[in-house]
């Protein structure tokens, strides 16, 4: 008896611990998938974004998130001028921690009347998806598709 009790609990903590972690898992993975289809792919210039972009949110904000930065994919048999399009083709995304840490960080740019209300607002933007916030695009397919991550 004892042993089917501990096997019942043990089966029990292991779903509640498995939906916690499902439900804090980042956004980004479903945004990414979404570039990937659509042919971008993840370039190496984060860590300069990383910097624009903590300067726009404040020194403390590092912590708090990730910038990636993805790049249209030019076909090797492209023209130049394709090939220089593609280049010019980004999307920059600030990936949160989470969802709690967006809100907070996003509440000391708002006046305190608004910061009630800040969390549910944030969600319903078109540039932001869970933890994810598109910061910049270039296209408009870039803003379709990261729209489309919703």
């Amino acid at each position: 008896m004892k042993r089917k009790l501990t096997i019942a609990l043990t089966s029990v903590l292991l779903v509640v611990g498995m939906i916690f972690a499902f439900c804090a898992c980042s956004a980004y993975g479903s945004v990414k998938r979404a570039y990937t289809k659509a042919g971008y792919e993840e370039t190496e210039f984060s860590d300069t974004y990383q910097k624009y972009v903590t300067e726009m949110f404040g020194e403390d904000a590092g912590d708090v998130f990730k910038v990636h930065v993805l790049q249209k994919a030019a076909d090797e048999d492209d023209g130049f001028f394709e090939q220089l399009g593609s280049k010019l083709t980004v999307a920059v995304i600030a990936e949160f921690n989470s969802t709690e840490e967006m809100n907070e960080l996003m509440k000391k740019h708002v006046t305190q009347e608004d910061a009630e209300n800040i969390a549910e607002a944030i969600q319903q933007l078109d540039n932001v998806s869970g933890n994810c916030v598109l910061l910049f695009y270039s296209s408009k397919k870039g803003y379709e598709i990261f729209k489309g991550t919703k």
